[in-house]
């Protein structure tokens, strides 16, 4: 659709903008506050805080010589199972929140990876 002469003029008169495309693409992908990038890059945060949390929680369980595998997940453990996965995400949540999200210093980071040379 960027390509029809026709909508490039209309986009161009509309907007200000020479090419849709390059312009749509760095909205999207490239965006350090809505892009792609940012989204993929918190969802990896949130999957290493779990992974880290739930390696936490099976070295705590066998220092304290119980299993609490079985209280959670008891035949009347719903409730159990529920509380803690919301203590799992919550603690990601946080911790993410805190090292990451904070006053947006994932823009910080973001810096720092543009200004490493290329390989090409």
């Amino acid at each position: 659709m960027y390509r029809i002469p026709f909508m490039q003029r209309a986009f161009r008169k509309k907007t200000g903008i020479e090419n849709m495309a390059d312009y749509a693409d760095k909205a999207v992908f490239y965006n350090n506050e809505t892009g792609i990038s940012v989204k993929w890059a918190g969802i990896h945060m949130a999957a290493i805080a779990i992974s880290l949390e739930i390696v936490l929680f099976d070295i705590f369980q066998f220092l304290s010589k119980k299993d609490f595998y079985n209280y959670i997940c008891a035949k009347n453990g719903q409730i159990n199972q529920l509380l803690f996965i919301a203590i799992l995400v919550g603690v990601t949540l946080f911790i993410n929140y805190a090292t990451i999200f904070k006053d947006k210093k994932y823009l910080i980071y973001f810096e720092e990876f543009e200004r490493l040379p290329q390989k090409k």
